[in-house]
């Protein structure tokens, strides 16, 4: 018998700016759109640092579909004053689908969060568990985590992305690039410097416009981040 994998829509809790970071409600002990209760003690513990994140279970569709982040930690936890599991993860950068997932989570075009589990132990609602979850159809007492996802609609309103990264400003990007380029130029100076045996520093402006271009471009080579190169090499020139 095939492992039945079930997805259920749904959130120190701090992210840094730029690192694009979120944490979510991704699973809360409440009824969700399709009657069950997935209870948050009943989640089997194991190390889900590393597990992917999707986008809508792309995955469970398309065979290739790419991750869109990872997993850094998953736990217990009340969110207001519902028992359940928080996690906390990294959007990656690397594909067009993640950046765009993670500027719609910015902007809170999307805030849902997606559970997909494989179901270990399930019952119907005794009677005082239908005091407690009003409308259950069937509880969840165990389950096993397949991954979690960013979604645009969700079973359980708890479940909810809570705080996500301040993304830089384009002209924080453009300080930041300008002050490693900086930081590499001088050091390469240095090092060639070293080499000849002299003590004295050699002039910036000994490198050639292409040089120092050459040094921006292998920086952002395998970055979404878009630069000015010419007024960049500007601004780096007319500091020494």
């Amino acid at each position: 018998m095939s492992e039945q994998i079930i997805y259920k829509m749904a959130t120190d809790l701090t992210v840094e700016d730029g690192k694009r970071e979120i944490v979510a409600v991704i699973s809360a002990s409440t009824v969700d759109a399709e009657g069950d209760v997935v209870l948050p003690q009943g989640l089997q513990k194991a190390d889900y640092s590393g597990m992917p994140i999707y986008f809508n279970h792309q995955y469970a569709f398309k065979t290739d579909a790419l991750p869109i982040g990872s997993v850094k930690w998953i736990k217990p936890g009340n969110h207001q004053g519902i028992p359940s599991i928080i996690s906390k993860g990294s959007i990656s950068e690397g594909t067009q689908n993640a950046r765009d997932v993670f500027n719609l989570l910015q902007d809170k075009s999307i805030k849902g969060v997606s559970i997909g589990f494989t179901p270990i132990k399930t019952a119907k609602p005794t009677a005082q568990e239908l005091v407690q979850f009003p409308g259950a159809k069937q509880i969840i007492h165990s389950w096993k985590l397949k991954e979690w996802s960013i979604a645009p609609l969700q079973c359980n309103q708890q479940a909810v992305a809570l705080m996500v990264s301040k993304g830089y400003s384009q002209e924080r990007i453009d300080a930041l690039m300008e002050k490693a380029v900086i930081e590499e130029i001088t050091e390469e100076v240095n090092d060639s410097e070293k080499h000849e045996g002299s003590s004295a520093k050699k002039p910036v402006k000994t490198l050639t416009v292409t040089e120092i271009k050459n040094i921006i471009a292998k920086r952002i080579d395998n970055s979404w981040i878009k630069i000015d190169t010419d007024s960049l090499v500007k601004r780096i020139l007319s500091q020494f």
